[in-house]
């Protein structure tokens, strides 16, 4: 600005005079509360233009920062974020967003193949435990749980289990996988003693119904196995033979085991004679066989 000093006669004199104006009024810096997702790596990124509310100046803003752009699992929850405003004349000022980080990423569950266990002494078997299924998430580990529980008692059959991974944020995974309980225990008894049985007079003899000679029979799943035999009883036989025993449970699975059933003949031949007259030689003798007195006698053996 020029000064002019004019005097009564017109002499004047003049000076230049800098007015110089500042900007010494802070910035306003208006903040807004925010909520993030963390992603699959388990962090989240943002700027200062997220928690910016609206911040202002009276000439004019020059830069907005903050003090945390980077958030990861560690950060779950409220976390405090200074917001700061630069203006043109280099005038700050701050305020405080409060960001929030949430996980709402489900873990990712590998499920469990399915078990087959053969049955025990009681016909059961237990559930395994799956607590070591595999699974990821991106901030923890999950807690591996399961429906029924580990060692839950189940028979023959297969049984449904639910298997569910767990992380810290109540986020959650389930699959179904199966368990298979088969009987393959045979049955146990005692096998019947080798028998004999009469020639008729016909020389045949019949298989007798060694089923009711069986014993002890007894299995782990079957309260009553059946029994059967190779050769049917009452089966005419002339010679001796070896008769199977099966004893076969409800799952299939038997034992066997044999019996020699032997053919004794117990009735005596009979024996008819004849009578028969005879000249002696000239020697005063005479011989015979037993064929010349045999009036009959049957020669079939056995």
């Amino acid at each position: 600005m020029t000064i002019t000093v004019t005097d009564a006669a017109g002499n004047s004199a003049t000076c230049d005079v800098l007015v110089k104006v500042i900007d010494n009024t802070p910035p306003s810096a208006v903040c807004q509360d925010i909520t993030l997702q963390l992603d699959l790596t388990g962090s989240v990124f943002i700027s200062a233009d997220d928690v910016d509310g609206g911040s202002s100046d009276n000439c004019g803003l020059s830069s907005l920062s903050i003090n945390e752009t980077n958030f990861t699992c560690a950060n779950l929850g409220q976390n405090t974020v200074i917001l700061t405003v630069t203006d043109d004349a280099g005038n700050t000022n701050t305020c405080e967003a409060t960001v929030t980080i949430e996980d709402n990423i489900d873990p990712i569950l590998d499920c469990p193949a399915p078990v087959i266990l053969s049955a025990d002494a009681d016909c059961e078997a237990q559930i395994p435990d799956f607590a070591g299924a595999l699974s990821t998430n991106n901030c923890n580990k999950a807690t591996i749980t399961q429906v029924p529980a580990a060692g839950t008692t189940i028979t023959v059959g297969t049984t449904t289990v639910t298997v569910t991974a767990t992380d810290n944020s109540g986020n959650s995974a389930s699959c179904t996988t199966t368990v298979t309980v088969e009987d393959t225990t045979a049955p146990t008894f005692t096998c019947p003693a080798n028998v004999t049985v009469a020639a008729n007079a016909n020389c045949m003899g019949s298989i007798p119904n060694l089923v009711v000679l069986v014993n002890n029979e007894s299995d782990n799943c079957t309260a009553n196995p059946a029994v059967t035999q190779s050769i049917a009883a009452g089966t005419l036989i002339n010679s001796d033979v070896l008769v199977t025993i099966t004893v076969t449970d409800g799952a299939g699975n038997s034992a066997t085991c044999d019996v020699l059933v032997k053919v004794i003949d117990n009735t005596p031949p009979s024996a008819v004679c004849q009578n028969i007259t005879l000249q002696l030689d000239l020697t005063g003798s005479v011989f015979i066989s037993a064929d010349d007195v045999d009036g009959g006698s049957p020669t079939t053996a056995v």
